[in-house]
């Protein structure tokens, strides 16, 4: 399959009115969900509570940093399964751009994936081919593990999940019942995934997805490649082999941890803030929360779903003053991913500037 053209992402088309008026429409749907979930809270409370974390509140940087950064190994040892090896730091830079893109725009995993299909071929001269390939195999990886991390996650809280059930849907099976789907569900679909890898019919499934990615520069160049996206499921099926399966370990065993350092992450927050709530609790709250952003990946970063969800089960585990420590709970979460969206877009304006700035110089 061809390499990519060498146009820059952020050269692409501006999207069309229509898509324009859909994302301003769900970051619309999000902003006021996300004032709603904090609309019974004291603000000058809430307030007080984050000023007393002090500057330690730099800690909460740190889980996002990590887990992005090992998310981009994890890739890298893919690219390295399937022969392409790509230095792991230049992988971790563009894989900082893509979660921006993931966490900004209404949609975001589907065009994360073709930002990511992009770079490899314009940054690091893969073939389309390998790129779709690696990044077939990642989702996989990340569908199981994040699978495997809400049965565990489910297990290790399990004693914890009866109370907040019984309060929000006056059950105590229901929450344990809910996440068991999920995590059933996930691990479903990963098996769906792998069996058709096997088949050779997953590349083309993919193609379809990202055929609805708002540029239409980027559409009318996949367009034009379709033929081989038939050969890529053909080498999807290298990683896959029974010689070569064991080599997916590592990179599955650094998602699974990715995903338990999220979890680590809600507990550090609600820790530094002066809540009373238990690591278990915590990875109850992270694992419901991770679940409803997933049902509602339109919505940039699942805002305002989410957060009403961590607010909702804080005062399910009738934390005192579960209201104003949920609220402080999710601004500090939303304002760190405020500092590592605007850190990946400075990345991709700041590579930007040097591709421009090299084209002058050589004109």
């Amino acid at each position: 399959m061809d390499r990519l053209d060498v146009h820059d992402a952020t050269n692409t088309p501006a999207p069309s009115r229509r898509n324009k008026l859909v994302h301003g429409l769900l970051l619309m749907v999000g902003l006021s969900l996300f004032g709603w979930a904090l609309r019974d809270a004291d603000l000058h409370r809430t307030a007080s509570i984050i000023a007393g974390v002090g500057p330690v509140a730099v800690l909460v940087l740190v889980p996002q940093g990590l887990w992005t950064v090992m998310h981009a190994w994890a890739w890298q040892r893919i690219l390295r399964g399937i022969g392409r090896p790509i230095p792991v730091w230049p992988l971790v830079r563009t894989f900082f751009t893509m979660e921006a893109a993931h966490l900004t725009i209404p949609g975001g995993p589907a065009v994360a994936e073709s930002l990511g299909v992009y770079f490899l071929g314009r940054r690091f001269g893969v073939p389309v081919s390998d790129a779709v390939a690696s990044q077939a195999v990642k989702k996989l990886l990340i569908v199981s593990t994040n699978g495997l991390y809400v049965a565990t996650g489910a297990l290790l809280a399990w004693s914890v999940l009866p109370e907040p059930s019984r309060v929000m849907f006056g059950h105590p099976e229901t929450f344990r019942g809910l996440l068991a789907a999920t995590a059933g569900g996930m691990l479903l679909v990963s098996g769906a995934m792998y069996w058709g890898m096997k088949r050779g019919s997953l590349a083309m499934a993919l193609f379809g997805l990202l055929r609805r990615t708002p540029s239409r520069r980027f559409r009318t160049w996949l367009e034009a490649r379709a033929e081989g996206w038939a050969r890529t499921d053909a080498q999807l099926a290298v990683p896959l082999a029974a010689s070569r399966v064991g080599e997916l370990l590592p990179p599955g065993l650094i998602l699974l941890a990715q995903w338990w350092l999220e979890g680590f992450e809600s507990w550090l927050i609600l820790s530094l803030l002066g809540a009373d709530v238990t690591f278990a609790q915590a990875i109850a709250l992270e694992v419901a929360g991770s679940s409803l952003r997933s049902l509602v990946f339109a919505i940039p970063a699942g805002l305002g779903v989410q957060d009403a969800g961590y607010v909702a089960m804080l005062n399910a585990f009738g934390v005192a003053g579960a209201t104003e420590f949920g609220a402080a709970f999710v601004l500090l979460k939303r304002s760190k991913e405020l500092f590592w969206i605007g850190f990946g877009w400075v990345l991709m304006l700041g590579r930007r500037r040097m591709n421009t700035t090299a084209i002058e110089e050589r004109a």
